[in-house]
């Protein structure tokens, strides 16, 4: 796991970000962080260099989790068995069950994508499903390690379950990767949770222009 700051300016307001898998900060340098610190969590290929949580909440007034893809599975591993820090935590197209058939994505596929990922034509059409199209920025990240990744979330998915601690889920019905309906179904079983369906495809973040933006999705 990596953690990056950035933007890291003595805010009152921290949003911690767990992006999703094969990402990088590069592809979300556009969105503008205004009023705000933002803390980048990314590459689940491991469970070391985890952050002191406890530590970075006594510097803000306000912390906020914001989670996207398999990044809302990372977010409740590791936030999880620790008590509540932050004021919000907001899941965007992901579930906490996102290798299986009825609740994420069903286990061939994601097998598949681990399998496939280092055919070009493979990761622009997995890119493009994520966009519902064309747009926005490729990480840049070596296919192999991304592939290391997805086989490492793979494992650790079905060996480790995981607590909700998301206040709020956001399902794009467009959503080509999960899929709108296993969201919907992942989601059913957590009542806790307050749900909003917005015509989004799997990845939003491209067509926002700032943090504040995404954060707000579904409010």
């Amino acid at each position: 796991m990596k953690a990056r700051w950035l933007r890291q300016s003595g805010a009152p307001e921290l949003l911690i970000f767990f992006h999703g898998w094969s990402m990088d900060e590069t592809t979300v340098a556009h969105l503008a962080p205004e009023e705000l610190d933002v803390l980048l969590i990314w590459d689940y290929s491991d469970w070391e260099g985890m952050p002191d949580w406890s530590g970075l909440a006594r510097n803000y007034a306000t912390v906020r989790v914001l989670a996207w893809s398999l990044g809302v599975w990372a977010a409740a591993r590791s936030l999880g068995n620790g008590p509540a820090f932050w004021r919000e935590a907001v899941a965007l197209n992901g579930s906490l069950w996102p290798v299986d058939a009825t609740y994420g994505i069903a286990p061939e596929i994601f097998a598949g994508t681990a399998e496939h990922w280092l055919e070009e034509g493979a990761r622009r059409n997995f890119y493009r499903r994520c966009r519902g199209g064309t747009g926005g920025t490729f990480p840049v990240r070596n296919p192999l390690e991304q592939q290391r990744e997805l086989h490492f979330l793979e494992e650790a998915i079905q060996r480790e379950p995981v607590h909700n601690v998301f206040d709020r889920a956001v399902i794009g019905t467009r959503d080509r990767i999960f899929g709108a309906a296993a969201l919907r179904a992942a989601w059913a079983r957590l009542s806790e949770t307050r749900v909003a369906e917005l015509d989004l495809p799997h990845d939003p973040l491209w067509c926002c222009h700032t943090w504040r933006e995404v954060m707000e999705l579904g409010a």
